[in-house]
């Protein structure tokens, strides 16, 4: 019988929640009526084109539910915290074999107590995600697992760690405003990811990670000392979610705001921020 630590479900997120649906990324979704693939592009634009972009969207998209009033900045933007995890030697950050295209993190949206526990598989732009709902309670949980024997009996997350030995690496921290198009054709979703920041983990404990209660929280003698570190400026992340084909809504406004997609992580980006990383690429 399986060992699980999630109190709302241990399976992966296909797109049958009952509240979280019409709203999630199409690579947390079953695949597409014609058995596309979900792809992702991403931009770094400047702060003049994100806000055209929210103008553009705000005429023809839903805005995602976290970006209620009362979990928001004041401009409708919810905070987002992962924590991305790594081998001892940074297998992940250096695209190891067999770790080239996945991250592993942590993810906590608008401040609340849910946790979700991903890992990301991307390669060519097509993308694939695997999800577990749980409470900060389970982190202790993974503790009691991480040093002992690898088993089958524990949920997929926990095996994943316990077998590639991750371990907590940095705290990435950002506000976002995100939109949707629901349809069972062609769901969209984009994401605009405002003020990056990050702080590097100085415990390989998961219960020893503390978590952001606002835009300046992350300060403990766990992470590297000093203020959260802004990493890319007043340059604001860009990243455009779908089935299949580039859709023709985003065709339209790269064009007219002659954009083009770049290849960007936010972990290397914020790894590559620490002088002790300064080699990353």
């Amino acid at each position: 019988m399986q060992t699980s630590f999630a109190f709302a479900c241990t399976r992966a997120m296909n797109g049958n929640h009952p509240i979280l649906n019409n709203h999630l990324s199409p690579s947390l979704r079953a695949k597409s009526a014609g058995g596309l693939v979900a792809r992702e592009f991403k931009f770094l634009l400047p702060y003049n084109k994100a806000q055209k972009l929210e103008s553009l969207a705000n005429a023809c998209m839903e805005l995602d539910p976290h970006c209620s009033p009362d979990a928001t900045d004041g401009q409708g933007r919810y905070q987002v915290q992962s924590v991305y995890l790594d081998t001892p030697e940074q297998s992940i950050l250096h695209r190891a074999m067999g770790l080239r295209n996945i991250k592993y993190r942590l993810r906590r949206y608008a401040l609340g107590s849910t946790l979700f526990l991903e890992r990301k598989s991307k390669l060519n732009a097509e993308l694939e995600k695997k999800r577990i709902v749980a409470d900060m309670g389970c982190l202790s949980k993974i503790d009691e697992h991480i040093d002992k024997d690898p088993i089958d009996s524990v949920d997929w997350f926990v095996s994943d760690v316990q077998r590639l030995r991750l371990r907590p690496a940095c705290v990435v921290q950002y506000q976002r405003r995100a939109y949707y198009i629901d349809s069972d054709l062609e769901p969209l979703r984009m994401t605009l990811d405002f003020d990056l920041s990050s702080k590097d983990c100085l415990s390989n404990r998961f219960s020893e990670i503390e978590w952001s209660d606002g835009i300046d929280g992350l300060k403990s003698a766990r992470y590297r000392p000093g203020p959260l570190q802004f990493v890319i400026g007043d340059q604001v992340i860009m990243e455009l979610k779908f089935f299949g084909s580039l859709p023709s809504l985003f065709k339209l406004w790269m064009i007219e705001l002659e954009i083009a997609p770049i290849r960007f992580s936010k972990y290397r980006t914020a790894m590559s921020s620490y002088s002790c990383y300064s080699e990353v690429s």
